[in-house]
């Protein structure tokens, strides 16, 4: 993966996670996101929230979301992927990737049903304004293979 898209994409600290509703309706929210590494060794997206949110239930019943990353400087990647919630000693290795970035967020422990989630990126698409319309696709396996010689970038 290109360095720009992995120096961008590791500076942003917000998304927009889009998922589908039980009617087929598309429900979009912002969330703090962080990178991790998971056993795989393909970095992936975290997020929290509870399990009582719209995102939640939607991404429970239905993993497909899209997420827009980054907006400042007309610059912004856009992502498809696959959503899980973790669990288990997943979601404890996953959780101190997401408290470096957001240690503030520790705090959302004692929330009552708090949930982490995962996204593992199947498609995006780095696309710059500013330097002429640069705009770089990659699929799944470009996106794969990118990710993981980016671990070390992305995973702080």
């Amino acid at each position: 993966m290109r360095d720009q898209v992995v120096e961008f994409l590791s500076r942003q600290l917000y998304g927009v996670v889009s998922s589908i509703s039980n009617d087929g309706s598309p429900e979009s929210a912002l969330v703090g996101v962080a990178w991790w590494l998971p056993t795989a060794g393909v970095p992936e997206l975290i997020f929290d929230t509870t399990s009582e949110t719209r995102k939640a239930k939607n991404l429970s019943r239905d993993p497909r979301c899209a997420i827009v990353i980054g907006w400042e400087d007309e610059t912004t990647v856009q992502l498809q992927g696959i959503c899980r919630r973790l669990t288990g000693s997943e979601m404890e290795h996953a959780k101190p990737s997401y408290f470096r970035t957001w240690p503030e967020c520790r705090a959302h422990e004692s929330w009552p049903n708090v949930a982490y989630f995962s996204v593992r990126p199947n498609w995006l698409r780095y696309s710059c304004y500013l330097q002429g319309a640069l705009r770089l696709e990659f699929d799944e396996h470009e996106l794969i293979s990118g990710l993981q010689n980016s671990a070390a970038g992305l995973c702080h």
